[in-house]
């Protein structure tokens, strides 16, 4: 408010008047900010892209590591970011410039590698981060040290997470023609148990407390020797009786190969060295009919102990059974012929010469049962065809109810009976005149009476 220069208050006291400045409102702005240094913001700092290729202690890559990038600045380091190696075992982490960093490698949640503090101030690439990961080479040998394929190798072991959790797990393998098994990327820390079969039967069992100390490049190499057991064996025949000279193989179950083979003694014993497994052991005997080995007994064994007793009983071997033929009425037929034929593998094969029974009606046939297929022919006639197995001493009867034996003479049934029935038509007819004319006589004498 603007006063005259003259005037005078009520008091009669003069006023001076109040003399103000007008300064634009864009000056004083402008001056501030000239002389007011610029004040710092603290925009994100940028990015820079860090790729880690995880490997294992042979250098090879790792796929499924997880990988995570600390904060080296912090303490405790604080976790940045985290994430998994593909494929080839690479992982790319997006992470602020100019900062220092720590990275840990987990696998299967456990610690298997870590870098220490790096200061980060571009893109950075890492090609090897090594993880204490190491391979097992399990070979399988026998004591000769030949390889043993088709062996079951078990790994059961156990390790400690961070979170100080006991985790077991358990692998199966399966040696291959080289004897050979191979785990990848295991750890090295764990605590192993490697368990051996062969068939199914448990051989060898091997504690591993680490596998550091078996380390060399990456391999942990461990060797088993399957042991060698002693098989005795005592072959007797069809009455619990001896049977010398007898020929005795053992063949690998599931390869069928030979593996030994020896002679029993006068005691029908023969022992054998073979590896633990399982094993046919197979008896032959020789046919004079078949003018050839015939297979006696085969055997299914599981050699799992030392000094195995076996007792191979040949069913089929000196038995003594025979051949009877009979005809309608039970009664023996002689010089009837009896065709034989044996099996072998998957053939069937004659056996000469031909049988005849004797008075009796009876054939004698060979002294090794088995597979026969059997005929008998009557008057030249094949008459019946039978196929059995033979394993006991037994009378096996043919009944040919197309033939009777009369007097000594062999005729077909059907005839016999037409004979018969011819034989009692002509006596009822005898009978039949015979009442007619003592008929004629009685009624004649009463006539003349």
């Amino acid at each position: 408010m603007l006063f005259p220069r003259n005037a005078h208050n009520r008091g009669g006291c003069v006023l001076r008047p109040r003399r103000l400045r007008s300064v634009p409102l864009l000056l004083i702005i402008l001056t501030v900010l000239v002389i007011t240094p610029p004040i710092q913001g603290s925009p994100e700092q940028a990015k820079v892209e860090i790729q880690i290729r995880t490997v294992n202690l042979k250098r090879e890559p790792v796929a499924g590591v997880t990988v995570e990038a600390y904060n080296a600045t912090t303490d405790p380091e604080t976790l940045i970011e985290k994430g998994v190696t593909n494929q080839t075992g690479w992982i790319r982490l997006q992470l602020a410039n100019d900062t220092y960093y720590s990275f840990k490698a987990f696998w299967k949640d456990v610690e298997v590698g870590s870098l220490p503090k790096q200061h980060i101030t571009s893109n950075t690439t890492i090609h090897d981060f090594q993880c204490s990961l190491a391979d097992i080479k399990v070979m399988v040998t026998d004591e000769a040290d030949a390889p043993l394929p088709y062996i079951e190798v078990v790994l059961a072991y156990s390790y400690l997470t961070r979170n100080n959790e006991t985790v077991p797990e358990r692998a199966s393998f399966e040696t291959r023609e080289n004897g050979t098994i191979v785990a990848h990327n295991l750890l090295t820390n764990a605590n192993y148990t490697v368990e051996a079969r062969r068939y199914g039967s448990l051989f060898n069992t091997t504690q591993i407390p680490s596998l550091n100390q078996l380390l060399k490049d990456g391999w942990a190499n461990i060797t088993i020797t399957c042991p060698t057991y002693t098989l005795f064996t005592h072959v007797l025949d069809s009455n619990r009786l001896p049977l010398p000279n007898m020929e005795v193989e053992v063949y690998e179950w599931s390869s069928r190969i030979l593996v030994q083979s020896g002679t029993t003694n006068d005691q029908g014993s023969a022992a054998f060295n073979c590896t633990f497994g399982r094993y046919r052991v197979i008896v032959y005997g020789y046919s004079e009919e078949l003018k050839r080995r015939i297979i006696l007994n085969e055997t299914l064994v599981d050699l799992i102990e030392d000094e195995l007793f076996l007792l191979i009983h040949c069913k089929i071997f000196n038995v003594t059974p025979s051949v009877k033929v009979v005809d309608y009425f039970g009664q023996s037929i002689p010089d009837a012929m009896i065709e034989l034929e044996r099996k072998i593998d998957q053939d069937w094969v004659r056996i000469e010469p031909v049988r005849k029974t004797d008075a009796y009606g009876v054939a004698s046939m060979p002294k090794i049962g088995g597979d026969y297929r059997i005929s008998v022919y009557v008057a030249g006639d094949l008459c019946e065809t039978r196929t059995l197995y033979l394993d006991e001493t037994k009378v096996l009867l043919f009944k040919m109810d197309k033939y009777a034996m009369v007097s000594g003479y062999l005729i077909e049934t059907s005839r016999l009976i037409a004979y018969v029935l011819l034989s009692l038509l002509i006596a009822f007819l005898g009978l039949a005149l015979s009442y007619r004319r003592l008929w004629q006589i009685i009624i004649r004498k009463k006539s003349r009476s």
